[in-house]
């Protein structure tokens, strides 16, 4: 059973290769774009998720029932 599968595994290696091959070249084009939008998503990213003000719930004097 392991000889099977890392046979198939070795199979859908050599079958995904050339796809990967493939896009490669379009990964590293747009690598400087991705880049270079980091830091505005990076500045964005408080815009989009606030800090929230949590009310503290918890009351000290109740009695555990």
């Amino acid at each position: 059973m392991k000889v099977l599968s890392i046979v198939l595994i070795g199979f859908l290696a050599y079958c995904l290769l050339p796809i990967a091959y493939c896009l490669l070249p379009i990964a590293y084009c747009l690598l400087p774009i991705a880049y270079c939008l980091l830091p505005i998503a990076y500045c964005l990213l408080p815009l989009a998720f606030p800090k929230r003000d949590y009310v503290d719930n918890s009351n000290n004097n109740a009695i555990a029932s």
